[in-house]
């Protein structure tokens, strides 16, 4: 179990059904990539989280993975992360997509929210896509189906009205100092950034439905001053899968491999090697001791403030 201290951190619940771009939201807060983005569901599996600092206060954002159907183990896992960000958070964002109406993703969203006493701020996206009139209407409509805190139009894409998230965001803050000496961007682990940008590559390079059937497993890490070299064994639902996956002459894993190491040379500033090897696994999704290893089940976390 990896214990995770939040003492002095304001711990930010971010929420809402795939698609509404909470992934970028995070991405752009803290100004680098550490969770994948695609338009597919389940992109942000494992809990993943971002820091942002000002001068008076500490955030940990914690980007919850999108609400979907309940099929599998790993869709159940999924959920019950959900309900554990709104259950640790000090403040909730809840992130709804102008472009969106109120589906039932909202509605099982405001099942699990109707009887919380935090604060809940309703995050309006992608603002500078659409009118005013049809932004008032929106506000309008999303105010009449949950009693929102706060309603801050925002562009996670464009940056737009980030000062205000936060100027509204400080008005719920519970009572204790700012942390000194904390990490630059994240809590999460180099192994944990890693594999969301390889999955990234994966959803972006392959179209079809075989990414929700792809899992990466870290079987090593080594780094120095100078290099970083990550073992990943990436599972598969099926031999036909595996194919796909490796492309004609291996030059789709290849450019997997090579795009997502250009990615965290950017991050981390250094040499930074993948190594993956492909194996079929039909039923991962299924099995909890792989969904363990993966880093789904929230039992392998401790958030605390002791």
């Amino acid at each position: 179990m990896r214990v995770v201290l939040l003492n002095k951190f304001t711990l930010i619940g971010l929420i809402g059904r795939t698609n509404s771009g909470k992934s970028t939201l995070l991405n752009n807060f803290i100004g680098k990539k550490i969770a994948a983005v695609s338009n597919r569901v389940n992109t942000t599996r494992t809990p993943l989280n971002g820091i942002y600092k000002t001068d008076t206060n500490s955030f940990l954002i914690l980007d919850a993975p999108g609400v979907c159907q309940v099929k599998t183990v790993l869709d159940r896992l999924i959920f019950q992360n959900i309900l554990k960000i709104v259950e640790i958070s000090d403040v909730i964002w809840w992130m709804i997509s102008c472009e969106d109406q109120w589906k039932k993703d909202n509605q099982i969203l405001a099942k699990v929210l109707e009887n919380t006493k935090k604060p809940v701020l309703l995050l309006l996206n992608k603002v500078d896509l659409i009118e005013k009139n049809i932004l008032l209407k929106h506000i309008q409509n999303f105010s009449s189906k949950f009693p929102f805190n706060e309603v801050v139009p925002l562009s996670a894409k464009k940056k737009i009205n980030f000062h205000n998230l936060i100027k509204a965001t400080e008005k719920y803050l519970p009572s204790f100092s700012v942390q000194k000496n904390i990490p630059n961007f994240s809590l999460n682990t180099l192994s944990e950034i890693a594999s969301e940008i390889i999955r990234e590559q994966i959803l972006l390079q392959i179209k079809d439905e075989i990414p929700h059937q792809t899992a990466l497993l870290k079987e090593r890490f080594f780094q120095n001053k100078q290099n970083t070299s990550l073992f990943f064994t990436l599972l598969v639902g099926s031999s036909s899968q595996k194919a796909i996956v490796i492309g004609k002459n291996g030059e789709r894993v290849r450019q997997i491999r090579l795009k997502s190491q250009e990615l965290l040379i950017k991050i981390w500033k250094k040499k930074v090697s993948i190594f993956l090897q492909i194996k079929v696994s039909e039923k991962w999704f299924q099995d909890v001791k792989i969904l363990q290893k993966l880093g789904i089940n929230w039992d392998n976390y401790e958030y605390t403030r002791k």
